[in-house]
């Protein structure tokens, strides 16, 4: 959400980032040029192991992570390598129309990612606080369509606002990549507040909520488990209130070990996400207050940074945290690698099989 800058800033801009040093240019491009990468093949992956392991398939929570891994894929494809081409020509070279696609994916993602966070952070209250209201809400076909949901909201939300002629995606060299730009510092007040609170603070506020109260389960839960253990050890006959007080705990919600990973796994990536989104955040929303040319371009090449990075790391934290999924890609590359070295063993044919000649009959003279 940033305004058009005025020609004599815009100008300083375009002339730093052209005067750049070579391993200044050979840095940032390498960096951009791995974070794409990672981010590409990283949630290619994911999506790969999911559809082909029916454990993981079948579950709900899952398909969203699909919905989540699909755009910080499109976020690869159309969006980073332009940014890295930028950085290496240290101009843009691409046309008037891939900028207008650039900015527009980079919006729209942004927004489907961070409210795929939030309708993930439910799935996870409803699953390990309220059990039996989850069977019934979070099928895959009501799931499939909240993830729709999210996306149509987003996609709204970015075209609706081009209706008006003072809203168009510019190349902004500052940031080496093409943004949205509103032309009044009153209309970009309002939309940059707007977003702010719409897209960006409600799910956020979703988002903590729903850990807070799945984590007090979770805590009561091993609290209780560790208060058990020690009563089973201390004696082995348990007292009368202590009979009572197990039956009145075995109504409290149980919490399968899996859920407790899952949910653990989960959290990280909101954590990684929210690391990486929040100094974005702030950044805008110091130059959408301020005059053009106050925030230095590094800051803001970090920050483009750190968006990038966010589609990255979900792969890198379910590699590390994520034990199942860890065994479920091994077994899916060795199911691929197996496939595929049957695929090039050559088939038997009646021609390849050596011909044999027929035994003579038994009492045959010949």
């Amino acid at each position: 959400m940033s305004r058009n800058w005025s020609e004599p800033w815009r100008q300083r801009y375009d002339e730093e980032l052209l005067c750049r040093s070579t391993t200044r240019v050979g840095m940032e491009a390498t960096l951009f040029l791995v974070i794409n990468c990672l981010s590409l093949f990283g949630n290619i992956l994911i999506c790969f192991v999911i559809i082909q392991t029916n454990g993981l398939r079948r579950n709900t929570t899952n398909v969203l992570i699909v919905g989540l891994a699909v755009s910080d894929i499109l976020q690869a494809l159309l969006g980073m390598p332009l940014t890295c081409g930028v950085l290496l020509t240290g101009k843009w070279i691409f046309g008037e129309f891939l900028c207008k696609v650039q900015g527009f994916w980079l919006l729209f993602l942004g927004f489907v990612s961070l409210h795929s966070m939030a309708l993930t952070a439910l799935n996870r209250y409803f699953c390990v606080v309220r059990p039996e209201v989850y069977r019934r809400v979070f099928t895959r076909k009501s799931t499939l369509f909240m993830l729709c949901a999210v996306w149509v909201f987003a996609l709204a939300s970015v075209t609706l606002p081009q209706i008006s002629e003072q809203v168009t995606f510019r190349f902004q060299a500052n940031r080496a990549a093409c943004f949205i730009t509103l032309t009044e510092f009153a209309e970009n007040i309002v939309y940059t507040s707007y977003s702010v609170i719409s897209y960006i603070a409600l799910p956020l506020c979703v988002i903590v909520v729903c850990y807070a109260k799945v984590y007090a389960v979770i805590r009561h839960h091993k609290k209780r488990l560790r208060s058990a253990t020690e009563d089973f050890t201390n004696t082995l006959q348990v007292p009368q209130a202590s009979q009572q007080r197990n039956a009145s705990n075995n109504t409290v919600r149980h919490v399968s070990a899996e859920e407790i990973q899952s949910t653990n796994t989960l959290f990280a990536i909101v954590l990684g996400f929210g690391s990486c989104w929040i100094p974005s955040i702030l950044v805008e929303l110091v130059d959408s207050a301020l005059p053009g040319g106050v925030v230095p371009r590094e800051l803001y090449v970090t920050y483009i940074f750190l968006a990038f990075l966010s589609c990255a790391i979900n792969p890198v934290l379910y590699s590390v945290m994520s034990r199942r999924f860890r065994r479920a890609t091994y077994q899916a590359l060795r199911a691929c690698c197996s496939l595929k070295t049957a695929t090039n063993v050559a088939p038997i044919t009646a021609e390849s099989i050596p011909r044999q000649s027929p035994r003579p009959k038994r009492g045959s003279t010949g």
